[in-house]
């Protein structure tokens, strides 16, 4: 919604350094949009590149270049282990045993609601949305299933 842009591009400009999650259009703009900012962005993703279902290899490097240009740093085929508090933010650690620091997390979790890597984490953000609800994000506010907006 547009409440919820507003809110991301409030938080956002106070960041340093934002860590993206996901390879979706979701993430995509993110990503894109927040550079644009002047924040350092690292973009994390568990395929190969950037859509692998839709577009080919080169058009997925094509992608990563355009973004490397722009100053995002990649991370593929790796994703969060872990996320522990720090001084100013937080540490990401991955599967593949790489620590990133960032201090705001924009993770596009896709249509089936991937959030197994920021369960319990601490992270404060959107809506918290019980695993068996088969429901998109905006009927929940008619939803039975217990999901709420998270505090912030």
């Amino acid at each position: 919604t547009l409440d919820e842009t507003k809110a991301i591009i409030e938080r956002v400009n106070q960041a340093e350094h934002v860590l993206v999650m996901g390879a979706s259009f979701i993430a995509y703009e993110l990503a894109e949009g927040i550079v644009h900012r002047g924040k350092k962005v690292t973009w994390m993703m568990r395929g190969p590149w950037f859509l692998r279902y839709v577009l080919d290899r080169e058009g997925g490097e094509l992608c990563r270049r355009m973004g490397s240009d722009m100053g995002v740093e990649f991370i593929v085929e790796d994703e969060i282990a872990g996320i522990s508090r720090r001084e100013g933010g937080y540490t990401a650690r991955t599967v593949n045993g790489r620590e990133v620091q960032f201090d705001t997390l924009c993770y596009g979790v896709g249509l089936d609601y991937y959030v197994e890597p920021v369960a319990g984490a601490g992270i404060a953000g959107g809506w918290e949305i019980p695993r068996d609800c088969d429901r998109d994000r905006d009927d929940h506010r008619q939803c039975r299933c217990g999901a709420r907006e998270a505090a912030p």
